[in-house]
């Protein structure tokens, strides 16, 4: 048992510099300008950001290594089987939804306790046009203001997660992707993949990492109104 225990430490530790290398030799090769701004350097339980690309995912785990937090990422359950993937997201405690099920609620229940770190994209997938348009349709059908640069982020899964790890304060990443067409994530019809990011690279892009105190009646549409005007004021 022990033996299996290091030899899947090691594999771990491997994917973790193997990710690592490819963030930086990515960031490298697309001469993408990378800006952090902190307003906090304390990681909390919860954490959560906007979600403009698959991109975000590595910068993400790329800020976690540096910081020593390990969060459990909330992920679609088709991730689960790929290759090498498994084995990583297994290791980093990664609570599959499926969207077959609902909001996923459930198995964010059945995973997760007051001892867990999550991290949660609450929007539920990347921003692009034909996502934009759900979200304002989601916003007039319940009498939302519009969002300008985020969508509309979904309840359920932030308040089961703000129930159960009773958090204090939560992490609040905000990505600010910067192109030369400042109209192109609001105009583009495919979400931006990693592929699409190769031929569509932004010169640059903005990570602000901040914490917003929370309690029993603190609402995400409260919070990503804030991130809204954030990225409105970048």
């Amino acid at each position: 048992m022990k033996i299996f225990d290091t030899l899947n430490s090691l594999f771990y530790n491997s994917i973790n510099k193997t990710i690592t290398k490819f963030t930086n030799l990515l960031i490298k090769v697309l001469s993408i300008k990378l800006t952090f701004k902190y307003k906090t350097k304390k990681f909390y339980n919860l954490g959560i950001s906007n979600h403009v690309s698959e991109f975000d995912i590595l910068l993400l785990y790329m800020i976690f290594l540096k910081h020593k937090i390990d969060y459990g990422l909330i992920a679609d359950e088709r991730f689960k089987n790929y290759p090498i993937i498994k084995q990583w997201t297994h290791k980093n405690n990664t609570i599959f939804v499926s969207r077959k099920d609902g909001d996923g609620c459930e198995s964010i229940r059945n995973n997760t306790n007051i001892n867990s770190n999550v991290f949660i994209f609450p929007e539920g997938t990347l921003y692009y046009k034909p996502m934009i348009k759900k979200s304002n349709k989601i916003c007039v059908a319940n009498n939302i203001v519009k969002y300008k640069n985020v969508l509309c982020p979904k309840r359920n899964g932030f308040n089961t997660l703000k129930e159960i790890l009773k958090p204090k304060y939560i992490t609040n990443i905000t990505f600010k992707y910067i192109f030369d067409d400042e109209t192109f994530l609001k105009e583009s019809q495919t979400p931006l993949t990693i592929s699409h990011l190769l031929k569509h690279r932004p010169k640059e892009i903005i990570i602000c990492i901040d914490r917003v105190k929370v309690d029993a009646n603190t609402d995400i549409n409260e919070i990503f109104r804030e991130k809204d005007q954030l990225l409105d004021n970048m």
